[in-house]
């Protein structure tokens, strides 16, 4: 059984990984989580991390100087050769990517719509 699942992106010379489920109304696994987490690289040096818990996320901060392959274990679980980021431009040499303004959407509560305008869809063809 899945404890959490694993979502993993850069910003600002930093890496993060997400770790979601069933925490939000389980506290006492997400404590358990968040005190036996750790994070190693690929030849099992450990990663200096920084972890937050919202709700049903738990946020895995780590400054540069890591592999782009980790591992990472809990009491509970162990997620091996976790990808954090690769190359986005190498990743679909040969595809054609291009993107566009959306024009459309299937909400339109709030501010969405106004929101929309600032977002961009991102194609990616192989053809």
């Amino acid at each position: 059984m899945n404890i959490i699942n694993t979502s993993c992106f850069k910003h600002d010379n930093k890496s993060y990984v997400i770790c979601f489920g069933s925490l939000k109304n389980n506290v006492n696994l997400a404590k358990e989580i968040m005190t036996t987490l750790k994070c190693t690289n690929e030849d099992g040096s450990t990663i200096d991390i920084k972890l937050q818990h919202r709700e049903n996320l738990i946020i895995i901060e780590m400054e540069k100087g890591h592999s782009d392959i980790i591992n990472i274990k809990t009491s509970k679980q162990e997620f091996k050769n976790v990808v954090l980021h690769f190359p986005f431009e190498n990743a679909f040499e040969g595809f054609n990517i291009s993107d566009y303004d959306l024009t459309y959407t299937l909400r339109s509560t709030g501010t969405y719509m106004e929101d929309q305008k600032d977002r961009k869809e991102l194609v990616i063809r192989n053809y």
